[in-house]
């Protein structure tokens, strides 16, 4: 249970949703997708298969969406990094900085916002920086909120958080060409699961029922053919799409 609370907190989702409801929510899922295998005609030992996977997919869903975020946040953070550095050289006030860009991303700007009400609350704003930064699963992140909330503590000069931004774009533009490199191999392995895969097991479906007396039932092909190979392509164009880098994603 701490390992699922601890991706809620890393995805954002503890906002919305505890640990003890996500997990009755996920087995909830797997047994409904086991009961509608077996009314589709599957074998009860198929439908269990679906079930477990269904519940463990949901269950790893947090990690998965704990990565999205941190990509997200670190394809976003060399322009609010910028913005908070020049409005700050410039003599804007500190908190007025960190509201105009709270703006420039929806998801720093959402815990930007956390923190401000958090300091309105009484909590030192340095602690509610340092706080919101825990709550992403990446160092880099984890460190910007830090040199925030140093600036802030210091009102010293933000040649720090403007050394991080130009950093983290030449990073970006490594990350773009190693992707280029990999497209192909990527257009590859989604082909082979979407249409070589299905082609194959059809062949040996036929092959095998006229010369081998191999049997599977009208339920097995069917939730083979409408179920298990379209989630298969659905889960390389995921992966596909976890492989771009998030700032492209913009």
């Amino acid at each position: 249970m701490e390992t699922i609370h601890r991706y809620l907190v890393l995805s954002g989702w503890i906002w919305h949703i505890s640990e003890k409801e996500f997990v009755t929510a996920t087995a909830t899922l797997g047994a409904s997708a086991a009961i509608a295998a077996a009314a589709s005609g599957a074998t009860a030992l198929t439908a269990i298969a679906i079930g477990i996977v269904v519940a463990a997919a949901g269950l790893y869903a947090p990690a998965i969406a704990a990565k999205i975020r941190a990509e997200r946040a670190e394809a976003d953070l060399p322009y609010v990094l910028r913005s908070i550095a020049s409005e700050v050289e410039a003599g804007i006030e500190f908190h007025t900085a960190l509201r105009d860009a709270a703006h420039l991303s929806k998801t720093l700007g959402a815990d930007i916002s956390r923190a401000l009400k958090l300091y309105s609350r009484g909590i030192p704003l340095d602690r509610a920086l340092k706080s919101m930064g825990e709550g992403y699963a990446s160092d880099i992140v984890r460190r910007a909120f830090l040199h925030i909330a140093i600036l802030y503590q210091s009102g010293s000069e933000a040649t720090a958080l403007k050394k991080m931004a130009d950093e983290l774009i030449t990073i970006h533009k490594a990350e773009s060409k190693k992707f280029s490199s990999e497209l192909t191999m990527f257009t590859l392995i989604f082909v082979a699961v979407a249409a070589l895969v299905p082609a194959l097991f059809a062949m040996y479906v036929m092959i095998g029922s006229t010369i081998l007396d191999m049997e599977m039932s009208t339920g097995d092909v069917q939730m083979l053919f409408l179920g298990a190979f379209p989630i298969a392509s659905g889960l390389s164009l995921a992966y596909i799409y976890t492989r771009i880098p998030a700032y492209m994603r913009r």
